[in-house]
């Protein structure tokens, strides 16, 4: 052998030592679990949640989707369904354009039945980033020169089935600011939160607040799974690994641990973004570690609040001391932004914005009206001597607020003194429009921007910018010691800033699934989750003076409320719960729900008990989906076999009312004082008169 081919042959052996040391790095292996995800993942998004109509003779409305990495794969395409008018004629068009090139035009007629459109997405369409579709509708339903076209007859309406079908390579390298996009599961692909067999409860909790902000990030009905690493036999998605170091036992996630070679540290968490492999598939995986399940716990806000995770860089990141939370920054002040709204133009031939979605703040008095402040800027007013303004657009600019569908109006040419150029414009909202509401609808329409009178000609563009730090202030809901706390409240007071609660787990077991459904309803969007989770049989009564208590199950599961069993609003005398005694039929309940004042010192804090009847399940689906959605002013829900709930608002109601005319009755009545005031004045009145009389009968004779 030559030198030149001995030193070929040593210089491919390193290639191929420093391809393999880099391999590793780049990945860990994982055994005794298979990996089945395909990294090539396609997803149909639907591009609106209700039909869009726009008016003729020229509207348009646009639609952003985003790129997570470049991505050269077919069948990547944007599909219109639309209807349109039968009236419309040539040369009515619809146009569509993508980042602002126009893609195809296609000419309408009269044909009323639906229509679809596919526009191939291709080369700078699927590179990453944001992207804009745009679809422009230009209608025309009479002939002739100098004909008005904007009637109620011209129209076209997008339908609801429209989406955009996105497909691409996930990129190679991720890192932390992928999070939690990359942690969303889809369709039959949910991601897994896999924990220790034998999690502490500190750390169930801290997977399932995890959990419950990833799941409510989506439209998917159950996009997240809690796993125990025992039961983890296959992965089809991107995990999570969630747990103190120690507590994990299996050897699939000892060895995926030892190999990243996380190092626990004291009162911190560790956040790795790793690649798992199995030889063949792969999957991305964030390791959430620490060294006690107590430092795991108060870091995990860094997990489910966007002002903590959005500053998270790299592939690995350690929390030590956590940031302090200003009181203000949790108010009851909710930004544009916030709903998802950009700063948005409206002009004539873009006239109204989609629908944003958001919830109200839980702690809002229904009483009292929001206010939304809306920061916006506008076309100069045309201060000219000549009428052509007046002749094209006739009339005032008119900017309407759509909350959940109740109009409330703005006329800008009454606004003034602008702030460089902002206008700031306080608009009072209906207390009817969000009264018996629990989230929020926006939408933003503007009139007199659109030119109206066919004959004239000009390129005078009127519009309004709205900024996205325009915002809505919702006003507190009084705090009421004397008010008993009812299930209209719920999640509050459970889910309060101000005070701490206590999920409080009973003796039996409670599946995962079942205690991360309940953490969905108890998440308030945006805001942190300051609750806790508790065993039962562990529990103190010391603890409960202090905080509101969530009791999963009765007396003959939860210790400490066996000790107050006699107290309870429900009885519980025969060792189950007296529903008939309440006005419910015996027999037909399935679950039970009730909330009153804490047994346990502190009358200000409120306590609630979820018990079922059967078997089946610790937590019925349906009766927690009422509680969330419920404006019943009652302390006692039923779920009856039929899956109906019943409540016993009725009898509260009957019984306010009783209350009221007693009180009516009794402050008409004559107080005992005021009749023995009465009495002395009239006897005062008696014996004056008679003194009186005796003087003048002395003076007669």
């Amino acid at each position: 052998m030559t030198m030149k081919s001995v030193l070929m042959l040593l210089l491919a052996l390193a290639l191929t030592f420093t391809f393999t040391a880099t391999d590793s790095e780049a990945s860990l292996r994982i055994e005794q679990i298979q990996i089945d995800a395909d990294r090539s993942t396609t997803t149909r998004q639907p591009i609106t949640n209700k039909v869009i109509e726009l008016r003729g003779p020229e509207q348009q409305v646009s639609f952003f989707y985003e790129m997570k990495s470049d991505s050269t794969e077919r069948d990547q395409e944007f599909v219109l369904r639309f209807q349109n008018s039968e009236l419309l004629m040539a040369p009515s068009s619809l146009t569509v354009q993508v980042d602002g090139k126009p893609i195809t035009s296609q000419p309408l007629n009269g044909e009323k039945e639906s229509k679809e459109l596919v526009i191939p997405l291709q080369k700078e369409a699927l590179t990453q980033g944001v992207h804009e579709i745009t679809v422009q509708f230009y209608g025309v339903i009479k002939e002739g020169i100098c004909v008005e076209q904007g009637t109620s007859a011209n129209w076209l309406a997008i339908q609801v089935d429209s989406y955009l079908q996105l497909s691409g390579q996930q990129p190679s390298d991720r890192y932390l600011a992928d999070y939690p996009a990359a942690f969303i599961g889809k369709g039959k692909y949910p991601v897994a939160i896999i924990i220790p067999q034998k999690a502490s409860v500190e750390t169930l909790d801290s997977a399932l607040k995890v959990g419950a902000f990833l799941s409510e990030s989506t439209d998917e009905k159950f996009p997240i799974q809690i796993k125990r690493e025992d039961d983890v036999e296959s992965l089809s998605s991107n995990v999570i690994i969630m747990g103190a170091i120690d507590e994990f036992s299996s050897s699939a996630m000892k060895s995926l641990l030892k190999q990243a070679s996380l190092t626990a540290v004291e009162n911190s968490m560790i956040l790795s973004y790793e690649t798992i492999t199995d030889g063949e598939g792969q999957v991305d995986a964030l390791l959430a570690i620490s060294e006690t399940p107590a430092a795991l716990g108060e870091r995990v806000s860094v997990l489910t609040e966007p002002k903590l995770y959005e500053q998270m860089t790299g592939r690995q990141f350690r929390v030590r001391t956590m940031p302090v939370r200003h009181s203000k920054e949790t108010g009851n002040t909710v930004k544009l932004s916030q709903f998802g709204i950009e700063d948005i133009t409206l002009n004539g031939s873009n006239r109204e914005s989609q629908q944003f979605f958001h919830y109200t703040p839980f702690a809002m008095d229904k009483n009292r009206q929001a206010v939304l402040e809306l920061h916006l800027k506008r076309s100069a007013r045309d201060t000219s001597e000549t009428t052509a303004t007046e002749e094209v657009f006739r009339g005032p600019i008119e900017l309407t607020v759509l909350v959940n569908d109740v109009p409330h109006s703005i006329n800008l040419d009454d606004m003034s003194d602008p702030q460089e150029g902002v206008y700031s414009v306080q608009l009072p909202i209906d207390k009817s429009a969000m009264k018996e509401n629990r989230m929020i609808s926006l939408q933003l329409q503007a009139s007199g921007l659109m030119a109206k009178n066919p004959c004239v000609t000009t390129d005078h563009n009127r519009w309004i910018y709205i900024e996205k730090d325009s915002f809505i202030t919702f006003p507190k809901e009084k705090t009421d010691s004397e008010n008993s706390p009812s299930i209209a409240q719920f999640p509050s007071p459970f889910v309060d800033e101000a005070d701490e609660a206590l999920v409080v787990l009973p003796k039996t077991t409670v599946a995962d699934d079942e205690l991360l459904y309940l953490y969905r309803k108890l998440y308030v969007n945006s805001h942190p989750m300051n609750w806790k989770l508790a065993d039962g049989e562990e529990l103190k009564e010391e603890e409960l003076k202090s905080q509101h208590a969530l009791f999963m199950g009765g007396p003959s599961v939860q210790p400490l409320l066996k000790a107050k069993q006699k107290e309870l609003a429900v009885s519980y005398a025969t060792g189950k719960p007296d529903l008939a005694a309440l006005g419910f039929m015996e027999g037909s309940s399935k679950s039970v729900s009730f909330i009153q004042r804490s047994l346990w010192g502190n009358s200000n804090r409120a306590m609630m008990v979820i018990d079922s009847l059967t078997a089946e399940s610790q937590i019925d689906r349906p009766l927690v989906d009422f509680l969330q959605l419920t404006d019943d002013v009652a302390t006692v829900a039923v779920l009856s076999n039929n899956r109906k709930v019943y409540t016993n608002a009725s009898q509260i109601e009957a019984a306010n009312s009783t209350a009221g005319n007693n009180t009516a009755k009794a402050s008409a009545r004559p107080s005992v004082g005021w009749l023995v005031g009465f009495g002395i004045l009239l006897a005062v009145a008696i014996v004056s008169v008679f003194v009186v009389l005796r003087r003048r009968r002395r003076g007669v004779e």
